[in-house]
């Protein structure tokens, strides 16, 4: 798996694009597991996955990357059959558009919900789509849309 590897593919966060005052690290087990539960849209394949979480707390990944009790950061890069295949997949995704990062983003989910705060931003460049999450609980003030938007448009960068 590309996830278990020490270094990310480009499109993926890594350890270095994480602020440290997040206090979060690199999750191989949580990734595995995130990655395993992962259904691209029809013509894409997951080319890399990476899960950030609290080291020592509790992390349930069947209800990543929306709702977690400690900080988790998750992102996700997928490889379309061709431009046209990925156009069409992010297509379906509902939000806001966010300017400057990829050829197009939106926010997915913004706000909180389910117990926790929730962001995620999804992008497509060329034939590729991204995604990045953050997700915790409503009293960590790290949380929130300008977090999401920096790792998204790092993510992006990557790509």
């Amino acid at each position: 798996m590309l996830s278990a590897c020490s270094s990310s593919p480009p499109g993926v966060l890594t350890q270095a694009d994480i602020p440290s005052y997040l206090g979060v690290k690199s999750n191989p087990s949580a990734t595995a597991n995130y990655e395993s539960r992962l259904t691209p849209p029809h013509g894409c394949t997951t080319v890399g996955v990476a899960v950030f979480s609290v080291p020592g707390e509790p992390l349930d990944t069947e209800l990543l990357p929306t709702s977690t009790r400690a900080l988790a950061v998750t992102t996700v890069l997928l490889s379309c059959a061709n431009e046209s295949e990925a156009r069409t997949s992010f297509g379906t995704a509902v939000g806001t558009s966010v300017t400057g990062i990829g050829d197009e983003a939106k926010w997915l989910n913004e706000g909180v919900a389910g117990g926790g705060r929730f962001y995620a931003i999804v992008w497509r460049r060329n034939d590729q789509l991204g995604n990045v999450s953050v997700a915790g609980p409503t009293n960590d003030t790290h949380i929130g849309p300008g977090l999401a938007e920096l790792l998204a448009r790092r993510a992006a960068a990557r790509s």
